[in-house]
């Protein structure tokens, strides 16, 4: 919770500080009036999209866990002095991280603080599914130290792919022209042009033009085309 607080406030801080234009999004908005709905375009921002995801996410673990604690009673097993400790040492660490970080905030292009956000999602989804995976292990297979077995595996799996470069080609892979025709390295090689103009639209300046929705590829006809 900690740690998503405090990406949220460089997000935020980003947008005021940069005003890039991809910190503002088209949203569809639903309006009913009169007994008549219609839909219209708003503008929505990143920041309020990934704290709505986290918290979401975070409050169904609170929920889930305590619920565990309680119906196990590895609650009373829990020393809150040692607890509150270490929520202090991290959230000390987690702050020194934030401050290092503002010194050039200012200078970071927004796929910077895109990449950020999407790692604490997805640590947020991998304490879900160790939660969910220590609860299956103690309750139904009797394995009470799979809860950190499991942690330990996927924590090692994401710290190695992270540090692999990522497999992005400019040109469609030969076996896979092989097997989809040519057709297929065109829909590739456009698809490529789309994703690099939108990557540079994101790192211009808001004057009032939200990025567009994203579609997806049956509806790009410039993709299509």
């Amino acid at each position: 919770m900690i740690l998503v607080l405090l990406v949220a406030l460089r997000i935020r801080l980003h947008r005021r500080w940069t005003n890039k234009r991809c910190h503002y999004c088209e949203t569809l908005v639903k309006i009913t009036r009169n007994g008549l709905s219609r839909t219209e375009r708003s503008t929505g921002y990143f920041g309020t999209s990934f704290i709505a995801v986290a918290l979401t996410f975070a409050t169904a673990q609170a929920v889930f866990l305590s619920f565990v604690l309680y119906k196990t009673h590895l609650l009373d097993n829990v020393s809150f002095t040692q607890l509150i400790q270490g929520l202090a040492a991290t959230a000390m660490f987690l702050c020194v991280e934030f401050l290092i970080d503002l010194r050039g905030l200012r200078e970071r292009p927004f796929a910077w603080i895109r990449d950020m956000s999407n790692a604490v999602l997805w640590r947020v989804f991998l304490v879900q599914i160790v939660i969910i995976c220590g609860v299956v292990g103690i309750a139904w297979l009797g394995l009470p130290r799979i809860t950190l077995i499991t942690f330990v595996a996927l924590k090692l799996y994401t710290d190695a792919t992270s540090q692999l470069p990522q497999y992005d080609p400019a040109e469609a892979p030969a076996w896979v022209v092989c097997v989809f025709g040519n057709g297929f390295a065109r829909y590739w090689r456009a698809a490529k042009r789309v994703e690099k103009a939108r990557a540079a639209a994101e790192e211009e300046i808001f004057y009032g033009r939200p990025m567009p929705l994203e579609k997806t590829p049956n509806q790009r006809t410039d993709i299509l085309a």
